[in-house]
């Protein structure tokens, strides 16, 4: 194994493969990297066993071959050397990096030990945009459940129904759902993909201006583009329902201005109790919702906004963290929020844009 490329491209892609390292103490292999030289390209590969990656980049090769390596190792030393390219060579098993004013003898681990990714499941291709992929990911993510206790729910779901695509996620105490229109979209997708895994998703995607293929199956899915081979296990299970509390109807509904809505949130936060709880008064009569947050040790405050407002008045808690978290995805101008009733989930949507839906469970006082 003989080349020659580019310092950052190399280092640049080490650094997103190494996050999907592992670290089995039973199969120390895992936390390195596999380096495989093929014809003109450089293939950089990583596994924990959960999921897995393969980079492409461009090399100048001399001669094929294949070495594994800790890529926290070669990652410090790339950020270390001043020039531009880099020759790496194997040198006795062990991996000779080299440059204009630098020669340096990095240990390898066993290529043997190395596991293959699994193969690409048999289906039908799916091509979408990366920017749709991630695009809906990220909108949803931050709704699922940090504990794996539920692994239906510590995930995002993405299904499609009728030339639409839809990823939802929820914690149990909020739920995101964006739907995305695909009038191209012909094949039935359904899969519940664990949230550590979107989170490598978005991360090694997001800036993957192309269209991706997914292909998957019951247990797992594979998603390609020019130069990244991402592999992952899927929830084998069934995701909650959610649609059957996605309200139809409200008893109240009141539109309020994105930005004032959310610079009050962020006023009354500050003075909000250990459990986040912020008071929620919706005054048809006076068209404004009055926002009071207390804490005995910090102080209080009280917020009234202008709204329009049709309906009955209502009085609720909220958790402000989770008002907060949903303009990471609600980017309208102006909320709409439905209400229909003390006990059941609000609705938050965007007035112009509903593909976006926000359910949140009130707090008990």
């Amino acid at each position: 194994m003989k080349l020659e490329c580019k310092k950052d491209i190399l280092r640049d892609a080490l650094t997103l493969a190494e996050r999907l390292t592992g670290r089995n103490l039973s199969l120390p292999v895992l936390s390195g990297v596999l380096l495989e030289v093929m014809g003109e390209i450089l293939v950089i590969r990583a596994t924990n066993l959960d999921v897995g990656v393969e980079i492409k980049i461009p090399a100048k090769v001399e001669k094929e071959g294949q070495v594994v390596i800790k890529a926290g190792t070669l990652i410090s030393l790339l950020n270390n050397l001043k020039e531009d390219k880099i020759k790496l060579e194997l040198v006795n098993e062990n991996i000779l990096v080299s440059s204009v004013y630098h020669t340096i003898l990095v240990k390898a681990l066993p290529v043997g030990d190395f596991p293959s990714l699994p193969i690409q499941p048999e289906s039908e291709d799916v091509e979408i945009s990366a920017e749709t992929l991630v695009g809906g990911l990220k909108s949803v993510f931050f709704s699922s459940a940090t504990s794996s206790i539920k692994p239906e729910i510590n995930s995002v779901y993405l299904y499609s129904e009728e030339n639409q695509l839809f990823f939802v996620a929820t914690d149990s105490f909020r739920l995101s759902e964006r739907k995305i229109i695909m009038p191209s979209l012909k094949s039935n997708l359904e899969m519940i993909i664990p949230a550590k895994n979107v989170a490598e998703i978005i991360r090694l995607f997001e800036n993957v201006g192309d269209k991706v293929v997914l292909n998957f199956n019951k247990n797992q899915l594979a998603i390609t583009s020019n130069n990244f081979y991402f592999i992952s296990r899927l929830i084998d299970g069934v995701y909650p329902d959610y649609r059957q509390i996605m309200p139809k109807e409200a008893k109240t509904e009141v539109i309020l201005t994105r930005d004032d809505l959310l610079a009050n949130l962020k006023l009354v936060n500050v003075f909000a109790n250990k459990l986040n709880q912020i008071d929620c008064k919706v005054q048809p009569n006076n068209k404004n919702v009055e926002i009071v947050s207390q804490n005995s040790e910090v102080g209080e405050s009280a917020a009234r906004l202008g709204a329009e407002i049709t309906g009955e008045p209502i009085e609720m808690s909220f958790n402000v963290r989770y008002l907060l978290e949903m303009f990471q995805s609600l980017s309208d101008q102006e909320v709409v929020i439905k209400f229909n009733g003390k006990t059941k989930p609000v609705l938050f949507r965007g007035a112009a844009d509903p593909s976006f839906s926000y359910l949140v469970m009130p707090m008990n006082r």
